[in-house]
């Protein structure tokens, strides 16, 4: 049977493309931890303890690879992110190139943006390098990578340590950032050097892609709208393009007014709920953390609806892969504060609702 080209066309926007993928990421999302599982973990009392507990999961033979019989910090947060990776490139091994290409620069490129944002920041404020290591999420950088980061000692001397790429984009932000004493100016562009990268591949990316990377904007603009306010800065040149919600117009309104203004602002898009909890977290700890969690869980929630309705579209896959994302944080998380003797209830607000 020869099928006409708009038939062909709508079975692919239904996901006919991702029926393997969607096979082989259905048989992990079982493997994923429950946040009351996840939560439970931080009551260990040491390293071994954990390590015989995620003996009985997938991560099993990645953290066996990883430590041997040893139990050792560093090399247990090195087998669960090589988890993360292998789990990663299995599900990108099924996809079509295009999106094969867009997702590794829309997963790995943001998690290395975010981490590179969280170092910066933790360390303009002066922060315990060992803090600022169990904040960030797992990417493809080694431990001694990451130790010669958030051991650098100031911003300036942590981006001469980046590679070429990150080093000569960042190079022309830092008389912005000593002048002005935020870290705006260079994560700004660590974003809207990622959202050139995403949007490159615009033309051979899914429909589904398209729409998480337009949201995924949204989420930095209004985070920095609501930073910038905060911090009495110059709002001029900060707006990323591309996104779908928040146009440079509310950008602007939201970065002069107030956050009752800029909650007005977003009651006409799905971020209102997540804005105002985020808010009123910030103002009594001063940490935009939450906030920025809150944002992404938003975008989740609605993919996880998408693929209720859509099992076999990318919507499936992205859900997946941002979940695996959240468990491998929290699981390094964990293994930090057991480490540090940090107290299960101060374990637990660290941790991201998956």
């Amino acid at each position: 049977m020869i099928l006409r080209p708009k038939l062909v066309s709508l079975l692919k926007r239904k996901g006919g493309d991702y029926s393997y993928a969607y096979g082989v990421v259905s048989g992990k999302h079982s493997k994923l931890l429950t946040y009351h599982q996840t939560e439970n973990l931080a009551l260990f009392k040491n390293l071994d303890e954990l390590v015989a507990f995620l003996a009985g999961t997938e991560y099993e033979q990645d953290i066996q690879g990883a430590m041997g019989k040893r139990v050792d910090q560093d090399l247990l947060e090195k087998g669960v992110l090589s988890n993360f990776l292998r789990v990663y490139n299995e599900i990108a091994a099924t996809l079509p190139q295009g999106d094969r290409m867009t997702l590794e620069k829309m997963t790995l490129g943001y998690i290395e943006t975010s981490n590179l944002q969280i170092i910066i920041r933790m360390l303009h404020s002066g922060a315990n390098p060992e803090d600022t290591a169990r904040m960030l999420s797992p990417c493809k950088w080694s431990s001694e990578y990451v130790r010669e980061l958030v051991e650098s000692g100031s911003v300036e001397k942590m981006t001469g340590n980046l590679d070429a790429k990150y080093r000569e984009g960042l190079k022309d932000e830092l008389d912005d950032y000593k002048n002005m004493d935020s870290t705006i100016p260079l994560e700004v562009k660590l974003e809207k050097m990622l959202a050139k990268d995403w949007l490159s591949l615009k033309d051979v990316m899914s429909p589904d892609l398209q729409s998480y990377i337009a949201k995924n904007v949204d989420v930095m603009n209004i985070t920095y709208a609501l930073r910038i306010m905060e911090e009495h800065i110059d709002e001029e040149n900060v707006f990323i393009e591309g996104g779908k919600y928040v146009t440079k117009k509310m950008f602007k309104a939201m970065a002069e007014g107030s956050n009752e203004e800029a909650l007005n602002i977003l009651s006409r898009t799905p971020f209102y709920n997540a804005a105002k909890e985020g808010i009123e977290h910030f103002g009594k700890t001063g940490s935009f953390i939450k906030l920025e969690n809150l944002l992404n869980g938003v975008i989740i929630k609605r993919f996880a609806d998408d693929a209720l309705f859509r099992p076999l579209s990318m919507s499936s896959i992205i859900l997946f892969i941002a979940r695996k994302r959240m468990e491998v944080k929290n699981l390094r998380r964990i293994i930090v504060c057991i480490a540090g003797k940090i107290p299960a209830n101060e374990i637990k607000e660290m941790l991201v609702r998956v």
